[in-house]
């Protein structure tokens, strides 16, 4: 990414998402120390730009898997309403450990909606 026809702010959205794939990652393997620390460098860049849906939806992925459950569930939701809807988040096993919490049931709910109605304008 150290291309001068990329702006600065695109490679630190780019980054943002590359590290939080590789927090996933570490996570999944159980390397919790690394997750985290690449997380932390997520929080950095987060600082000064805001992350994309997926991103957001990525960090919701990340906390679970570390068993931060209700920051989890505050980054779901803020990837809800940054418009994430690349696919059900019940069918993401990251995020198996807030199922069954209201507080997840609910955003499921609110999730479904892009998906049952797509290709139509809506309810």
């Amino acid at each position: 990414l150290d291309r001068p026809d990329v702006p600065d702010s695109r490679r630190d959205t780019v980054m943002m998402d590359v590290l939080l794939s590789r927090a996933t990652v570490r996570a999944r393997e159980g390397d919790t120390s690394e997750a985290d620390r690449l997380y932390q460098r997520y929080l950095d860049l987060h600082s000064a730009e805001e992350p994309s849906a997926l991103g957001l939806y990525s960090r919701a992925r990340i906390l679970s898997l570390l068993g931060r459950h209700s920051e989890a569930l505050a980054a779901l939701a803020e990837a809800q309403r940054g418009g994430f809807s690349e696919f059900p988040p019940e069918s993401d096993p990251a995020l198996a450990a807030l199922r069954g919490s209201p507080e997840y049931e609910s955003l499921v709910r609110d999730y479904r909606r892009p998906w049952t109605g797509s290709g139509g304008g809506g309810d």
